[in-house]
């Protein structure tokens, strides 16, 4: 449904697209597109702005030295590579709640 965030394995052979959410064992993955989708719904500042500050919580891992970025390139099944925002599970899954991942396969029921 429109305005639904599909979740998938990033092992899975579905490609990214702006209404998928990927994990793995240690992380969340959204493109730049899907965040600022959801974003759209539930705020009014900047995703510029969200994004520091998941950054600075050690929520959004970063990548790069010199210069910090959002996104990182990852590596998919297929050989092909995507950036995504890269969300730490540990930080966004509560143990004694729900999951985003049990989550997502009770919608698709």
């Amino acid at each position: 449904k429109e305005g639904r965030l599909r979740v998938f394995p990033l092992s899975s052979d579905n490609h990214p697209d702006n209404s998928s959410l990927f994990y793995d064992d240690k992380f969340y993955y959204l493109t730049s597109e899907s965040f600022a989708g959801v974003l759209e719904h539930i705020t009014f500042i900047s995703s510029v702005r969200i994004k520091s500050c998941l950054a600075q919580d050690g929520i959004l891992s970063l990548e790069g030295v010199e210069r910090n970025y959002y996104t990182k390139k990852v590596l998919l099944e297929d050989g092909s590579s995507k950036r995504f925002l890269c969300l730490l599970r540990t930080e966004i899954d509560n143990p004694t709640d729900i999951s985003l991942v049990e989550l997502g396969n009770l919608i698709k029921k």
